[in-house]
């Protein structure tokens, strides 16, 4: 799988930023070294949330398992720039009011990059065709109401396998 760094300037840690490298073997998000070769990465994990409780959440827990969370602007361009920033996994809120995620889900199934990417999604318990739907696209479907009490455990199964390919690849 490719290394996940992305060129463009995305919100990395509440702000703007381009991918955060690590130096000398530890990581500092307030220091950015653009372009350079020598360093190596955390695994990208872009998230599709604009619900600030569930972001920050994720956000703190991706922190945790030295995964760099990407934060993507919901709208027109969403598919591209997730496309345009290679990532090791997906974290979507299914229910987001800002985008429709299940045409935006199958469409990046069907992108030969994304086909394989791990794709976590939550939703309500009462939103049985939204669970189906989503899991028929292979999301790994979360209840809302569990998402945010185990929410590191999930995530660290998600992106388990990553972790050694990405130190493999150093």
């Amino acid at each position: 799988m490719k290394q996940a760094t992305c060129g463009q300037e995305k919100e990395v840690f509440g702000e703007k930023r381009s991918a955060v490298p690590i130096e000398r073997g530890r990581f500092d998000p307030h220091r950015i070294v653009e372009e350079n070769q020598d360093q190596q990465s955390y695994p990208v994990v872009q998230v599709l949330i604009s619900e600030e409780f569930f972001w920050n959440k994720v956000k703190v827990a991706l922190m945790a398992l030295e995964r760099q969370p990407i934060r993507l602007d919901l709208g027109e361009n969403t598919q591209a720039d997730i496309l345009g920033c290679p990532c090791v996994a997906l974290v979507v809120d299914l229910e987001d009011e800002r985008l429709d995620m299940l045409p935006l889900l199958a469409q990046l199934r069907n992108q030969e990059d994304m086909a394989e990417i791990p794709i976590l999604g939550y939703c309500s318990h009462d939103q049985s065709d939204i669970l189906r739907a989503a899991e028929s696209l292979g999301v790994k479907v979360v209840l809302r109401s569990s998402f945010a009490a185990s929410l590191v455990k999930i995530l660290h199964e998600l992106t388990a396998g990553e972790e050694d390919s990405t130190r493999q690849e150093a």
